[in-house]
This record gives structure tokens, C-alpha cells and sequence, in this order.
């Protein structure tokens, strides 16, 4: 898995099935909008 040209420490090759695959966008359903907000800014910095 590449993110423009540059391959991260210990991710996995591309498999030749998926070559050229990208992912855009994913949605997740939460329960609790606030509690998973904070969740996510805390884990993922975002």
C-alpha cells in the first residue's frame, strides 16, 4: 500500500488483484455521535 509514491514500515505489499484500487471514503453508524467523536480525535487525531 502506497500513499503518493512513498511505502510505510510495515505495511503489506500490493496484491496483484487490487493493484490500482483506492479508497475514498467509508461511513461508519454510531450510537453515540459525541462519544465516537471523541474516540476518533483521540485515536486518530482528527
Amino acid at each position: 500500500m502506497s500513499f503518493q509514491g512513498e511505502q510505510y514500515p510495515g505495511v503489506a505489499p500490493v496484491a496483484p488483484q487490487t493493484q490500482g484500487f483506492r479508497l475514498n471514503h467509508t461511513m461508519l453508524r454510531v450510537k453515540d455521535p459525541e462519544r465516537a467523536l471523541a474516540f476518533y480525535s483521540k485515536v486518530f487525531g482528527m
